[in-house]
């Protein structure tokens, strides 16, 4: 964790990533430190486990004190530097009927990086 964001140790490279959800779903692994870091700053609130076993939720409002997630994607060809993209918590925690629905999800091993990052990162191309 550094300072509001969460930093998801997993680098992204291009194999790694789909892009079709309206969730962001992490590995497992990364799910799981996220997941914890989450419980850890809204206690005594856990999250809970909806019919869908890999979505969460608090019961109650979103709480405001999350912290964005960052990714980290590997070095371009072009560049060499690796690209780190910071999503905020308003992007992936949404209040839904008295319940704050988390739009994370675990996955096995590959990243979907669906409406939450998407919404926040987008290229326009003149054809």
């Amino acid at each position: 964790m550094f300072g509001s964001t969460v930093a998801i140790k997993q680098t992204v490279t291009d194999t790694d990533v789909l892009i079709n959800s309206n969730y962001i779903v992490l590995p497992k692994d990364s799910f799981e430190e996220v997941k914890a870091t989450i419980e850890k700053l809204h206690k005594p609130n856990v999250m809970k486990v909806s019919t869908n076993p890999a979505h969460f939720y608090f019961e109650g409002a979103c709480p405001t004190a999350i912290p964005d997630l960052n990714f980290t994607f590997k070095q371009t060809a072009n560049s060499g530097v690796p690209t780190i993209y910071s999503v905020p918590a308003s992007s992936w925690l949404k209040n839904n009927n008295g319940n704050c629905d988390i739009l994370l999800e675990k996955g096995l091993t590959l990243f979907s990086l669906g409406k939450p990052f998407l919404e926040n990162f987008y290229s326009g191309f003149d054809i």
